[in-house]
């Protein structure tokens, strides 16, 4: 029998025998220990007191062996899997299952634990012959009819379970891969007609007529929303994250007077983002009551200038204008769009963009002269952004 408290624990054998109908039993070793001085929970305590037992019967060799503890936690620790459980607990369960078997632990009242009487202090110890610390409990010395009912504790705690997790991540890819188009006003196209085949399907199984026409100016701009918004998303995640909790706070509690909803390590926080009704980032400006200028302008969009949507947005822009003016390219943009550092990203687009014509161009070589030397000539047309001049 095992038995712990805040105290201490203890474990007592007894050699219960029978001959003919007599049943005897007795005491044959205890074994004690205090109780650490840091503290410790009774269950841990417990199922020190289960080991502190189990090793004692390890020195006695007969034909059965049962352990008696009326501490649950610990019987259904031993009857379950001790791996689902801390470290702590599923060492001493392995130990324990290795000197004894799960079905030799029973379950036995507090009040029949001899072991209770050494660790409560309570008064001064009966050290009398007749006492049940050395006799044994009542219970021993009747058949196994009249034993505590074996009770099945497996899985009925949730004491000092390991916490674990496991999840499986499928990254999303979206439909539409940007890096793969180089205008934009192509990728916008391919936007809007892919979201007209899901608006189609979706008419269709709802088993609607589906409407046959050209693209419209409505469809481009909700296709560019979109590709803004996916932009966005990969660029600042954790920006919008704050921004849609610090809206859901303001639907609620009908206020809107704080502008700042960002954490201040943010490299867009002094932008002092906001949402728009289409879930797009915007900027606020100090021109939001002019009645004149346009939404965009009072409310730029923010774009992270290292994404290929804004490359693609600049180098739009940047053709527009014919390559040309580029302070005028610039001051389009920002009727628009609030890019950081957008000089370093339009100066990286242009270069791209005169590069580009140099790689693809081709010298041309004439046929040698029939009346004399071998002549070549090697004639490469290059463009700049002033214009196309040719050089031989």
């Amino acid at each position: 029998m095992v038995d712990a408290s805040e105290n201490g624990m203890a474990a007592v054998c007894y050699l219960r025998f029978i001959k003919s109908d007599a049943i005897s039993c007795s005491i044959v070793a205890a074994k004690t220990r205090v109780a650490s001085l840091r503290f410790t929970s009774i269950s841990r305590m417990e199922l020190a007191a289960a080991i502190l037992g189990a090793r004692l019967a390890l020195t006695f060799r007969i034909s059965s062996k049962l352990y008696w503890s009326d501490s649950r936690d610990v019987l259904c620790w031993i009857n379950s899997d001790h791996r689902r459980y801390s470290q702590y607990v599923g060492h001493r369960i392995s130990e324990i299952l290795d000197i004894s078997e799960a079905h030799e632990w029973r379950w036995v009242p507090s009040k029949l634990n001899c072991a209770d009487d050494a660790t409560k202090w309570t008064s001064l110890p009966d050290m009398s012959s007749d006492h049940r610390c050395f006799k044994g409990a009542s219970f021993l010395w009747h058949t196994k009819e009249n034993w505590p009912p074996f009770l099945t504790l497996k899985g009925s705690t949730e004491n000092k379970h390991r916490s674990s997790l496991m999840a499986h991540h499928v990254p999303l890819e979206p439909v539409i891969r940007v890096t793969e188009f180089s205008s934009w006003k192509k990728l916008v196209r391919i936007a809007a007609l892919v979201y007209r085949l899901v608006y189609y399907y979706l008419r269709k199984r709802a088993k609607k007529p589906i409407p046959t026409r050209p693209l419209t100016a409505n469809d481009l701009m909700i296709a560019e929303r979109s590709l803004i918004r996916l932009a966005q998303r990969e660029s600042y995640p954790d920006e919008i994250a704050a921004l849609q909790k610090a809206s859901r706070t303001e639907s609620m509690l009908h206020n809107s007077q704080n502008k700042h909803t960002i954490p201040k390590t943010c490299t867009i926080y002094q932008l002092t983002p906001k949402l728009d009704e289409y879930g797009i980032m915007r900027m606020r400006t100090r021109i939001a009551a002019c009645h004149y200028a346009t939404e965009d302008t009072k409310q730029p969009i923010i774009l992270n200038r290292k994404h290929h949507t804004t490359t693609l947005i600049v180098a739009h822009y940047h053709s527009k204008n014919h390559h040309q003016n580029h302070e005028n390219v610039i001051n389009e943009i920002r009727q628009k769009f609030c890019i950081p550092q957008i000089r370093a990203c339009f100066n990286r687009v242009r270069m791209s963009a005169m590069q580009e014509p140099s790689r693809r161009t081709q010298p041309t070589v004439y046929g040698r002269s029939s009346s004399g030397p071998a002549c070549c000539f090697l004639t490469t047309v290059h463009a700049r952004g002033s214009g196309l001049f040719q050089a031989n």
